[in-house]
């Protein structure tokens, strides 16, 4: 799958994030939201924004402070599970489409999973294999270590995404103002606003 990296006007993508009650990645750590954008080429032809009904939902003060997480509007929103992760996986295991995420190697593609798990479903990893993860790409691009075009991508994501470097700062928001993107910056971490700049990006 190492042609992903091609330049394809005709490429479909699917671009992701999920909003969690703590960083956890053992269990009960639910994603109780999830955002994410369908996407061909250059243009976004669906976005899409869900809150998933967890009862009782165990959000931490601290993921609950830094999400603005808001009770009234999750529980006047919220969609079943079920639903919600039946539609997204539509997408994500179609392979004509590529999944972008950031951090989605270290952090989403797990709590996807626990996802799965809880909802009955088995263990399936098998999409990662077409990703792209921006923060390991920026990782890659900023410690110098560049992709020789012919060994496996993904081991390539993880071996860049290893990479801690003091001072070598790879965040949405980092990424974002280096690009001189004009955004809200303000209301990141919010999946349905993480994905628009992660696009942009």
């Amino acid at each position: 799958m190492n042609n992903i990296l091609e330049d394809n006007s005709e490429a479909k993508y699917i671009l992701f994030d999920f909003e969690t009650c703590s960083l956890s990645l053992l269990q009960n750590n639910f994603a109780w939201q999830l955002g994410f954008l369908l996407c061909e080429g250059t243009k976004i032809i669906e976005k899409h924004g869900y809150f998933v009904k967890w009862e009782p939902l165990p959000i931490s003060k601290g993921a609950a402070d830094a999400t603005r997480f808001n009770r009234f509007k999750y529980e006047l929103e919220w969609r079943e599970p079920k639903e919600i992760l039946d539609l997204f996986e539509t997408y994500l295991y179609d392979e004509s489409y590529i999944p972008i995420g950031h951090n989605i190697l270290g952090f989403d593609c797990y709590i996807h999973n626990q996802w799965r798990r809880i909802s009955g479903k088995q263990t399936d990893y098998s999409w990662v294999k077409r990703c792209l993860d921006t923060d390991c790409l920026a990782r890659g691009i900023k410690n110098g270590v560049k992709y020789d075009g012919k060994s496996d991508f993904l081991a390539y994501q993880y071996r860049v995404g290893s990479i801690i470097k003091k001072g070598v700062k790879t965040s949405l928001t980092t990424l974002g103002k280096e690009n001189g993107i004009e955004f809200d910056y303000l209301n990141l971490h919010d999946s349905t606003k993480d994905i628009e700049l992660n696009w942009l990006i």
